[in-house]
């Protein structure tokens, strides 16, 4: 069976058995590397952040970038690129929680686990409702000699944490946040993290796909996705083409998702969704029905039953694809 047929397939079952993007924001903290767990792009830059509950009330995340860090190994300055810790963010939770804690009161001069610390709250730097800590610690830097670089031992003072205090306006967070791709909405250009165009090494770096897949010399998405119902296509290309969807439960930017029936879909879209029969593959001879909204240059395709002759009413969506406008529904894979 072709890939795509069965892919098609296999998403009509699960609709029957489970009956951007853009983000939405949780407890009024719009998401972000430091208080959302997953791996996402700020910045030109790669990060993966895990968030557990610290106590009863307060939760904290981890927040890990992708760099290159410069050690001491043997004599020797070595240099090697993976995830280094960046910083804890402890989110939103009562003041008084925090009673007699140092990384919650103006403190410029303490100690734990044998280093120098220091915090400071409510300041420019801080804002208010607000703490950071910083600790004394010894880092390697390059600096720039002639035409290249030596190596450096500083002593400074590197920030550590981040708390948070509620307030009237910023609820406590009770529980730990939901996963970036839980506060995405699938747009014309992706979903969260999973956007057109992005590299596919670079999703496979934040966790999202492997490499090689079972399939041979290609890509295969990771347990993160398969359990959402994503899938990413790169289409022989280094960068991701498609992003689809085939579970209930992520949404379009309009409010769409798997699992509805193309009257309700086409009530949220109007006019801007019109009925088009697709090639199930270059050049195939299988005809495809499929409502489509476009945008530019991109497009939504909504699919239903692949042995649908044409889209009824009472029809069920069951795969949505973001992706350039094209005639064609060809997927690599095996």
């Amino acid at each position: 069976m072709h890939v795509f047929r069965k892919l098609v397939a296999v998403s009509a079952a699960a609709v029957v058995a489970m009956a951007s993007g853009v983000t939405v924001a949780q407890a009024n903290l719009t998401p972000s590397v430091y208080n959302t767990p997953g791996g996402q792009f700020s910045a030109g830059r790669l990060w993966n952040t895990d968030c557990e509950k610290y106590s009863s009330n307060v939760v904290r995340c981890r927040t890990n970038i992708w760099a290159t860090q410069i050690s001491y190994v043997k004599g020797k300055f070595v240099s090697k690129t993976g995830w280094v810790f960046n910083n804890l963010s402890y989110l939103p939770s009562p003041r008084a929680a925090w009673a007699g804690n140092n990384l919650a009161r103006n403190n410029d001069n303490w100690n734990s686990g044998g280093r120098k610390w220091r915090t400071e709250c409510d300041t420019a730097t801080t804002g208010r409702g607000g703490c950071r800590s910083y600790v004394w610690s010894k880092r390697i830097s390059a600096v720039k000699a002639g035409s290249g670089y030596r190596y450096v031992n500083k002593q400074e003072w590197v920030f550590n944490n981040l708390v948070m205090f509620s307030s009237p306006t910023l609820p406590p967070v009770l529980a730990v946040p939901p996963h970036i791709l839980d506060q995405s909405r699938l747009s014309f250009t992706g979903l969260g993290p999973l956007q057109r165009g992005t590299k596919m090494s670079d999703l496979k770096t934040l966790g999202y796909l492997d490499y090689p897949s079972e399939c041979g010399n290609d890509y295969n998405e990771t347990a993160v996705l398969q359990s959402r119902g994503i899938d990413v296509w790169h289409l022989n290309t280094p960068k991701a083409t498609d992003v689809m969807v085939s579970k209930p439960g992520i949404k379009t930017v309009d409010g769409a998702e798997v699992g509805m029936t193309y009257a309700a879909v086409k009530a949220l879209y109007g006019n801007a969704m019109v009925k088009e029969v697709k090639n199930d593959l270059p050049g195939g001879d299988v005809p495809v029905p499929a409502a489509v909204v476009k945008s530019g240059g991109s497009e939504l395709v909504f699919l239903f039953d692949y042995d649908a002759a044409s889209i009824k009413d009472t029809d069920i969506i069951t795969v949505i694809v973001a992706r350039k406008i094209s005639k064609d529904l060809y997927y690599d894979g095996c």
